[in-house]
């Protein structure tokens, strides 16, 4: 979600906002999870727009389930699976 934050330092300037990111992740992990907020975060601050960070992760897993039926076109998964095929090798 982005919002206008009309408080923040330098408002007057230029617009600035407030971002909340809500993550659902594959697996419960700790130490992941505190990395990944950390790059989220780290990322934003750089950019001078964005006055404040809000970063929260969802209490269920992740599963290829959630992909939408948009989605799985752009990733090409809504496409048939290919049996093997056979690879005729012809010797001089």
């Amino acid at each position: 979600m982005l919002e206008l934050d009309a408080d923040a330092p330098g408002s007057s300037v230029a617009s600035r906002y407030r971002v909340e990111v809500k993550l659902i992740l594959p697996v419960r992990d700790e130490a992941a999870e505190a990395q990944i907020i950390a790059q989220i975060a780290n990322r934003l601050a750089g950019i001078w727009e964005i006055s404040e960070v809000k970063i929260e992760v969802e209490n269920v897993i992740w599963t290829p389930d959630r992909i939408t039926p948009e989605g799985r076109h752009i990733l090409g998964l809504d496409r048939p699976p290919r049996g093997p095929e056979l690879v005729q090798i012809k010797l001089p």
